[in-house]
């Protein structure tokens, strides 16, 4: 009687450890299918969307880094398509700003992917240009949750050079000095 108790209890234990393990690797392998949909997803979002952008309508920002609060007072933008400018915007800067690394956002409504934006602080010269967005996802606990979307990844170029830099940040000593 006991040792028919005991396979009984034996058999439930096998079962139940058989059944957390299936349930576990259900559970794995539902969200793997989820991030690999959402990674096929995002690539032909990419294509699709994300590559085919012109305009740019929103406000992007770059952050003066190096400067003294008491050196910058003004940021010159200009917006440059084929060779010509096309607008032009004086911006005021508070040291506050400088002291706190704060993000300038560029003062323009909307410019082509393909424009050059220059920015002069002081004698510092910056050529920006190259804008990039990828596809994205909002990420949740078990990964990525919701529909795609065009994140910017910035400008690719900083007076000609690949970007080092996050943030578009306008290091001090990376401008070119006007004469």
């Amino acid at each position: 009687m006991i040792v028919k108790i005991l396979k009984t209890l034996g058999m439930i234990t096998i079962a139940g450890v058989i059944a957390v393990v299936l349930c576990i690797l259900i559970f794995w392998g539902i969200v793997n299918y989820g991030r690999y949909s959402k990674k096929r997803e995002a690539i032909a979002y990419q294509k699709e969307v994300c590559d085919t952008i012109k305009t740019i309508d929103d406000g992007f920002a770059v952050q003066p880094t190096g400067f003294k609060p008491n050196e910058v007072k003004t940021i010159l933008f200009q917006l440059i398509r084929n060779g010509k400018v096309r607008q032009e915007k004086l911006i005021g800067i508070t040291p506050k700003m400088i002291r706190e690394n704060e993000n300038v956002t560029i003062p323009f409504n909307s410019f082509l992917r393909n424009d050059t934006i220059t920015v002069s602080i002081n004698n510092h010269l910056y050529l920006l240009n190259g804008i990039d967005f990828i596809a994205s996802h909002h990420w949740g606990m078990f990964g990525p949750v919701g529909s795609c979307f065009c994140e910017s990844t910035g400008f690719r170029k900083i007076n000609g050079k690949e970007v080092s830099t996050p943030y578009n940040q306008l290091r001090k000593n990376e401008g070119k000095t006007k004469l």
